[in-house]
């Protein structure tokens, strides 16, 4: 309702219309960098597991142990993570010693995934030394992958055990873990005169 002269009026509802217009420009300024930096996790997220993925398997193929793997998989993850949102804090001019530790949290993550390849290969090096594999017909392997596919495809009768393993599915870890820790509390029983209690002790621990 425009009071006093035209101009007045006029002045008015300049005002009003300015006062519509910059909270919603404010608001799809804020989605838009919403969506920038919703992009740029999903883009990091999926790299990094990409590469890290891929140099996990890399590495088991060529003979590494599979801590040495997820050592060499989790440092290639937290580094192709962190590289991309440090650069974009950077190009956003948002880089400060608090963003660059939350880029870092990632590495938090991967302390379990190592800590399960640290006793994976502690148990496999034990059950390497104590011959556990030999009975599934195996007198080479560096890790525990490339003992599931030296079994895969194939059915084992193990006559001395009373027992076999139906592999002609690809078995998983924890399928793998469990099958070498029976036979190991099978030969323990068998042979706990002749064999060292310690090291067969060690041998069942996950």
């Amino acid at each position: 309702m425009p009071i006093g002269t035209n101009i007045t009026a006029l002045q008015l509802r300049v005002i009003k219309t300015t006062r519509m217009w910059m909270p919603q420009k404010q608001e799809n300024d804020f989605l838009l960098e919403l969506l920038k930096f919703v992009g740029v996790q999903v883009i990091g997220i999926l790299l990094a597991k990409f590469t890290a993925g891929s140099s996990l398997k890399f590495s088991l193929s060529a003979g590494l142990s599979n801590l040495t793997s997820q050592l060499i998989a989790s440092s290639v993850r937290v580094v192709t993570d962190f590289t991309i949102n440090q650069v974009y804090d950077i190009y956003k001019e948002q880089s400060n010693t608090i963003s660059t530790l939350l880029n870092l949290t990632p590495a938090i993550g991967e302390i379990s995934k190592i800590s399960r390849a640290y006793k994976t290969t502690k148990f496999f090096n034990l059950a390497k030394e104590n011959k556990i594999i030999n009975h599934l017909g195996i007198t080479t392997a560096n890790n525990l992958e490339q003992v599931i596919s030296q079994v895969y495809n194939k059915k084992i009768i193990l006559d001395k055990y009373k027992t076999w393993f139906d592999y002609t599915k690809k078995p998983t870890k924890e399928t793998m873990l469990n099958h070498l820790g029976f036979l190991a509390r099978k030969q323990f029983v068998k042979n706990y005169k002749s064999e060292n209690l310690t090291t067969l002790v060690h041998l069942l621990e996950k």
